[in-house]
């Protein structure tokens, strides 16, 4: 077994970094407006995806699978980017951001795509995309980010999200 890259514990760190201040801000345990909310975490979000790019061009392959498995893992990711993509955009961005903890006009439910299907398909289409890296870069860091990032978003994030906003008095 390869040991996880100094790069990847970094991403790590700062995407649970990320979450978590998410996290504060949609329980309002930060008292950002929705506004302050969107702008930092929008930056911090994107900091975190460029960060996940770059480990797709600095890793090095660490495993030899053959050219069929590494097209698969392409077609992987592109999959898991539609999903996550398509989804978002069904959202829009305030409802994406987490809008229904802030104000009561974003707390509605999205029918169309695959939610009938799946609870949370961004954050699949995010693991699928990550198991695909792994495969089509040949490096098994990514199956850790793909853990990670089903623990945060699919449990974590899921249950901030879905738990009512504390009421301020």
């Amino acid at each position: 077994m390869t040991p996880v890259s100094p790069w990847t514990w970094l991403v790590l760190l700062f995407f649970t970094l990320v979450a978590c201040l998410h996290a504060l801000s949609l329980r309002r345990v930060i008292p950002w407006s929705f506004r302050t909310h969107m702008n930092v975490m929008g930056v911090l979000w994107f900091l975190w995806n460029t960060s996940v790019v770059a480990l797709v061009v600095v890793l090095p392959s660490v495993t030899s699978l053959p050219a069929r498995v590494r097209a698969l893992g392409m077609v992987l990711v592109l999959m898991g980017l539609t999903v996550s993509t398509w989804h978002r955009l069904l959202l829009g961005r305030a409802r994406f951001m987490g809008g229904r903890c802030f104000n009561k006009q974003y707390d509605t439910r999205v029918e169309g795509g695959l939610y009938p299907y799946l609870q949370n398909p961004i954050y699949d289409g995010i693991v699928l995309a990550f198991i695909g890296m792994a495969l089509w870069r040949e490096n098994t860091d990514f199956l850790l980010l793909a853990l990670v990032s089903f623990l945060f978003f699919n449990i974590f994030m899921a249950w901030i999200e879905g738990a009512p906003p504390p009421r301020h008095t």
